[in-house]
């Protein structure tokens, strides 16, 4: 058939035979490979040592079970299967992994039934098998179930939070083999309306002519602080008269007959972590 078969012939002890009345023997047929079965039941003296070499004689009867079809257990914790989308996986260095994704990215996770012999099985929702998905961290999610069928569960969800998780798949409580694993969620890419500038030149104000400095930090859609660098960041500084400052009323005419300073530009330096060095000096008040 589908899979070995064991098979043991057990013989009745003299009591079971004089309390039934007739001399028998029990044939016991085991297999954990789901599928279809042919079983024949013959004589020991009539059996050769490769089974279907020659003609067998059957024993009467034993025609009833020439097709067997063996179906798969509930799905089992230890040997169901989970794969994996919107995440990459990173190894250690001394063993080990962590899986990785970024905040706002959707994640999937296909969950598919194995009984305890590894043969494609189906969950026993009837009787209440329970299959969850959940990410606990900075913020908790439980992974919504978003399409089904008998054997496979597929669960969806998204993690804005940048952090450390830990995520678990479970199948009526118990872990399924190779969970829980680690997840670090980190900052996608740096959204400018998120970012913010700070340091000396906005706290203690800039002096005309003298280097001064601020510090740009990246901040993904989500407001998560990005980690890395490598984004191209340009900060320029404009012009604007004040009328109301006396000492301004000349820059202020000679800005309205078109005459006003350049935009100055910062030199930026990228320190790798998500923030970004800016210098710069002004040459006029305003």
């Amino acid at each position: 058939g589908a899979g070995d078969v064991e098979a043991e012939v057990v013989e009745p002890t003299d009591a079971e035979v004089e309390e039934n009345g007739v001399d028998f023997a029990v044939a016991r047929f085991r297999a954990t490979v789901a599928g279809e079965y042919e079983l024949a039941i013959f004589a020991a003296d009539a059996a050769s040592d490769a089974y279907g070499s020659r003609a067998l004689d059957l024993l009467p009867g034993s025609a009833a079970l020439k097709s067997v079809a063996l179906k798969p257990s509930v799905a089992d914790a230890g040997k169901s299967t989970v794969r994996i989308h919107g995440l990459r996986e990173k190894r250690g260095r001394v063993g080990g992994s962590t899986l990785v994704g970024d905040a706002g990215q959707e994640v999937t996770i296909a969950v598919e039934a194995r009984d305890r012999f590894d043969n494609l099985a189906a969950f026993a929702s009837s009787e209440g098998q329970r299959v969850r998905c959940d990410a606990v961290g900075p913020v908790d999610l439980t992974l919504d179930v978003t399409t089904s069928t008998s054997s496979e569960l597929v669960f969806k969800g998204t993690l804005a939070r940048a952090g450390s998780y830990r995520f678990k798949t479970t199948i009526d409580g118990r872990n399924v083999a190779g969970w829980p694993k680690a997840l670090q969620i980190v900052a996608g890419v740096a959204d400018a309306e998120r970012c913010v500038v700070r340091g000396d030149a906005l706290a203690h104000g800039v002096k005309v002519n003298e280097r001064s400095r601020a510090c740009f930090v990246a901040h993904d859609a989500h407001g998560n602080a990005c980690l890395e660098g490598g984004d191209r960041v340009l900060a320029r500084l404009f012009f604007v008269p004040t009328e109301e400052d006396p000492d301004d009323a000349d820059d202020a005419r000679h800005e309205r007959r078109g005459g006003a300073p350049p935009p100055a530009d910062a030199d930026v330096v990228d320190h790798g972590d998500g923030t970004y060095g800016l210098e710069f000096s002004l040459p006029r008040p305003g």
